[in-house]
């Protein structure tokens, strides 16, 4: 059982690793300005991730063992983690980050549509309502400028959405025979292979930013990626399943404020709304004791 001081701290927890993930997107444009490009940030900051993973397995002194069964599942979280990074930090090279965070914050609506399908908990009435906000609020947030916007950018957030969904559902079932660190060094390292060898048929290969303001801002990605998932693998232990589905919620809000606050970003009020209603849609699906009735 949770103490409780422990369980005291976990709703700042939460707060902290969603923060972390939160201010990578907004950071990322800095690195692209200075001759960076997604596929060498993804290898950065997964690499960081994976490095972090085996340094706490050498303290524990574990080696990571992975049944012969699992890997199929852990191969295809390897597969969706990088297609997450690639999309979610590629589309800020082509769209507003606020508005990237925005179509990014749909996955959890791919979980909980493809979920029940997989054996997981019935969508009841109160989520098909939150998925009619949330979508409302996407189609003002894309709709009014979709002619002005590029659509690789629309595209790449959406593949972000899929693979971070895909990744979650994926590790979910490795993860009923894999400890948490083996998933996340394999999934990581995994992932900084496979966006080394995506980089020349995507990017033109690796490229790393050439000024001091991009290196730092490249670091502070690795940095802030790998804290979150520290704090996120500390949440998951002393903070409460509804904590930490609403306060995850509210990382595409910090995202907007970083961005508008970092890059002067500002977007338009039809896309403010669409986000709030997105925001809201998400709060309602993970309300607190919706799973509690049989």
């Amino acid at each position: 059982m949770t103490p409780a001081p422990a369980r005291a701290l976990g709703p700042a927890v939460v707060l902290g690793s969603a923060a972390g993930f939160a201010m990578n997107t907004p950071i990322a444009p800095l690195v692209y300005a200075d001759g960076g490009n997604a596929a060498t940030l993804m290898v950065a900051r997964t690499g960081a991730a994976g490095l972090l993973a085996l340094l706490v397995l050498i303290a524990a002194r574990r080696l990571p063992r992975i049944p012969r069964a699992a890997w199929p599942a852990l191969a295809c979280a390897t597969v969706s983690l990088a297609a997450q990074g690639l999309g979610y930090l590629g589309s800020v090279a082509f769209i507003p980050v606020g508005l990237a965070a925005v179509i990014f914050f749909t996955w959890p609506i791919m979980i909980a549509l493809i979920d029940p399908l997989l054996g997981g908990p019935k969508l009841r009435r109160l989520d098909g309502l939150a998925f009619l906000v949330a979508f409302a609020g996407l189609a003002l947030a894309i709709g009014p400028s979709l002619e002005t916007l590029d659509p690789r950018g629309i595209a790449l957030a959406l593949l972000g959405a899929v693979g971070l969904a895909s990744f979650l559902l994926f590790s979910r079932h490795a993860l009923t025979s894999v400890p948490t660190m083996t998933v996340s060094l394999t999934a990581n390292f995994g992932a900084v292979a496979i966006c080394a060898l995506a980089a020349p048929m995507l990017f033109g290969g690796l490229s790393f930013p050439g000024g001091e303001t991009g290196r730092l801002a490249m670091a502070a990605v690795c940095g802030f990626y790998t804290l979150a998932l520290l704090l996120q693998f500390t949440a998951l232990k002393i903070a409460s399943a509804p904590t930490i589905a609403i306060l995850f919620n509210l990382e595409p809000v910090i995202s907007i404020l970083v961005a508008a606050a970092l890059l002067g970003e500002v977007l338009s009020t039809d896309q403010y709304v669409g986000g709030a209603l997105v925001v809201a849609g998400l709060l309602l699906y993970s309300r607190p004791g919706k799973r509690a009735a049989p």
